[in-house]
């Protein structure tokens, strides 16, 4: 009987530890925040792309999300396609991406596994935004992963008006299984490559362009990584609510600016924009705004940026309206020293349903 009692007291301390290990590790998950979110796919425009298989991996090893797959896709960097329903428990963030992808251009698979700086994700989703949309503050709700035809590779988070790429990565070429893409023998490799390519070209002209062209290696990493400092600033206009609503950038970047900027963005080093929109407050009243969409030239504005950022000095991106010039519109970037006018923008005008109120203001360009 004693010896008996002897043998259990280990059994029982034995137990006792499993049960404050397994305890404690059930705390431990049960800590893990988890979000609302969904993953889906981008490609650039006239590049299309297909993804074969995609997961982010969950940052505790608890599981991973798909990346939807089996589509093509040419719609624009940072543009998303997909949207799959998933669990509304939510899930932990990820650490980590695997992914396989089919080039069109280049008859390429790509494959690829890429660490995803967690912290940056994290604060990012920490730190909610406002939404004009929603009037009220939000968080992002999902991950875009975006393949290009040279093997690259980003990842950027997104609500409604606000898209941030986190991570931009290459993949490795690897000789993959044409049934990954299609697996139907009767039809021809060739012809169905040729196919998806002339008609994600959208036009004659942009595929005599492409044919001209060929692949811009390296452009989508280049625009991942061209960042100044630079802030808008106003000339004789008004913007409605002071905030710039719509800026898309060249790195599929997309966001609102707030001017003067807020505390987030001052001396913060932003990508290169593409595409603003403006909403003109003319004269105080709502029924008198005029929206200006504002479409820079590629080569035009970044050799400004490139000009005048150099050794990260701080630019100035001014809007100049000049009334006494009939409502003469242009665009500067300036540095302490230099000036240079955006000449190549190009404008459109409209009001809200679609028609102009009056003539004086910007005039439309071709």
């Amino acid at each position: 009987m004693t010896r008996n009692k002897i043998l259990l007291k280990p059994l029982i301390y034995i137990m006792l530890l499993i049960g404050v290990i397994t305890q404690g590790i059930g705390l431990s998950m049960s800590s893990i925040t988890k979000y609302e979110y969904q993953a889906s796919e981008s490609a650039p425009l006239y590049f299309p792309m297909q993804i074969i298989s995609g997961a982010l991996y969950y940052h505790d090893g608890s599981g991973s999300l798909y990346v939807p797959n089996m589509t093509v896709f040419a719609g624009g960097w940072g543009d998303w396609r997909s949207s799959h329903v998933l669990d509304s428990d939510g899930s932990p963030l990820p650490n980590k991406l695997k992914l396989t992808f089919y080039s069109y251009m280049e008859d390429q698979f790509y494959q690829g596994e890429f660490e995803l700086p967690l912290e940056r994700i994290e604060a990012l989703f920490k730190n909610k935004h406002y939404s004009f949309v929603d009037e009220e503050e939000i968080t992002f709700d999902k991950f875009i992963v975006g393949t290009t035809p040279d093997g690259g590779v980003s990842v950027w988070l997104n609500a409604i008006e606000r898209r941030i790429e986190v991570f931009h990565g290459q993949a490795d070429k690897i000789q993959g299984d044409w049934k990954w893409v299609i697996d139907s023998p009767e039809v021809d490799r060739d012809d169905y490559i040729k196919e998806v390519i002339e008609y994600e070209q959208r036009s004659p002209e942009q595929l005599a362009f492409y044919n001209e062209n060929g692949i811009p290696y390296g452009k989508w990493k280049a625009y991942s990584k061209a960042r100044y400092i630079w802030k808008p600033v106003l000339n004789g206009i008004k913007f409605r609510d002071d905030v710039i609503k719509h800026i898309h950038y060249y790195n599929g970047e997309k966001d609102y600016l707030n001017i003067p900027l807020s505390d987030d963005y001052k001396g913060k080093a932003l990508a290169v924009p593409d595409e603003i929109n403006l909403i003109w407050n003319r004269t105080g009243y709502l029924i008198n705004d005029l929206s200006i969409d504002v479409f820079f030239d590629e080569v035009e504005i970044f050799s400004a940026f490139d000009v005048l950022g150099k050794d990260n000095k701080s630019i100035e991106m001014e809007f100049r309206m000049e009334p006494d010039k009939n409502y003469d519109f242009t665009i500067w970037l300036s540095n302490d020293k230099n000036s240079i006018e955006l000449k190549k923008t190009k404008i459109k005008t409209w009001k809200p349903g679609g028609m102009r109120y009056e003539n004086a203001g910007p005039k439309d360009t071709e």
